[in-house]
């Protein structure tokens, strides 16, 4: 004999973003979806490395290891981690740096090993060795970084639509699918750019609160909202240029249902998320006083440095779906335009909610 709790209606926020049991063709679907779009981003891996002058910026991370671990002069190893270049000048982007260790590394060392990948000349056909590992046929390895980190991306934005669809995996695919298939999410795969590393950290952090508090709220950490911070404070200093992403982030955190914004446990969690972010910036100026430059006096002069339109920002994103994405742009806009519309009266309705999800007193929070 059933309940009356189990008889009692969804409530609006279930009824939003209820989380449903997966399809038997979901899982075939998402990896399809997976296997389609890392075919074709591996496709675009055969050209296009440093042919942008923002890339050359990738030798800071050889730089780096040449200099402490061969020169023994840790003053200018840290200068190159912190982004000093004769080009630009000092970069403000540290921690994109600080990824690149690992491929360059690895190219290294394979360059160590093979004494040179072997190459053939375009001119006579002949077999050349001894290659030098600044070769661009040793371009391939970042490359393939930038390949696992799309797909990284992709599996957060998938992780992220599904809590949007109300659970429906197959629309969260046709959205994941929407997502791969656009130019923008393609184009640096094939170049050495922090654009997709920035991001991908931006969209950990932002699913490391948000899976506690959609499709239904459950207690969220301190400890979770550190790491979301550290996980945003590293993503700004892989990429400034996604500064207003932080805020989006904190924004999950502080406009939880049914939670007071100015609660005492709400300002713990506001300290622990933008005391851990604030952390990762404070460590990197440490990196950058060691050889002799100052990561926020970098980010003072780039603020300095930017000009542009604002009025533009209202016409960007319509101009952007069209001149870049064509058909695809225009559809994905008024697809996004109609979800709204249709879902407007119920979100109208969550806003009326009158029950907690949880009983916040109740739960403990470390």
């Amino acid at each position: 004999m059933p309940n009356a709790a189990s008889l009692r209606a969804p409530s609006p926020v279930q009824d939003l973003f209820q989380v449903k049991r997966r399809s038997f063709s979901a899982p075939f679907l998402i990896v399809a979806i997976f296997v389609l779009i890392g075919g074709y981003r591996l496709s675009l891996l055969d050209r296009g490395a440093l042919s942008i002058p923002d890339e050359l910026q990738y030798w800071e991370a050889g730089d780096a290891i040449e200099k402490i671990f061969f020169d023994h002069d840790i003053r200018g190893g840290f200068a190159h981690l912190a982004g000093k270049t004769s080009l630009f000048g000092s970069t403000d982007k540290p921690a994109h740096i600080t990824l690149r260790l690992l491929p360059f590394t690895i190219q290294g060392l394979i360059w160590k090993l093979s004494g040179g990948i072997r190459a053939r000349d375009p001119e006579t056909g002949l077999i050349t060795s001894g290659v030098h590992f600044r070769n661009p046929e040793f371009m391939k390895i970042p490359m393939l970084f930038n390949w696992a980190v799309s797909l990284g991306i992709l599996a957060f934005f998938c992780k992220i639509s599904r809590r949007f669809f109300k659970g429906h995996p197959v629309w969260a695919g046709v959205s994941t699918l929407v997502y791969g298939l656009l130019a923008n999410s393609n184009i640096y795969v094939r170049h050495i750019l922090p654009y997709d590393h920035g991001l991908l950290f931006f969209l950990a952090a932002f699913y490391c609160v948000l899976k506690k508090t959609i499709p239904v709220a459950e207690p969220l950490s301190f400890s979770r909202c550190a790491a979301a911070g550290l996980l945003s404070g590293f993503a700004f200093t892989v990429y400034p240029g996604y500064y207003i992403y932080p805020f989006l982030t904190f924004a999950v955190i502080a406009l939880r249902p049914r939670e007071s914004f100015f609660s005492k446990t709400q300002f713990v969690r506001y300290l622990c998320y933008g005391g851990a972010a604030l952390s990762v910036l404070c460590f990197y100026e440490i990196v950058a006083r060691i050889g002799g430059l100052s990561y926020f006096g970098n980010l003072h002069n780039l603020s300095g440095s930017l000009d542009g339109s604002p009025e533009e920002g209202l016409t960007y994103v319509p101009e952007y779906l069209w001149k870049v994405e064509g058909v695809a742009g225009v559809l994905l806009g008024v697809l996004a335009l109609a979800w709204i519309f249709l879902r407007a009266k119920t979100l109208l309705r969550c806003a009326d909610l009158r029950e907690p999800a949880y009983d916040v007193k109740a739960v403990p929070y470390i």
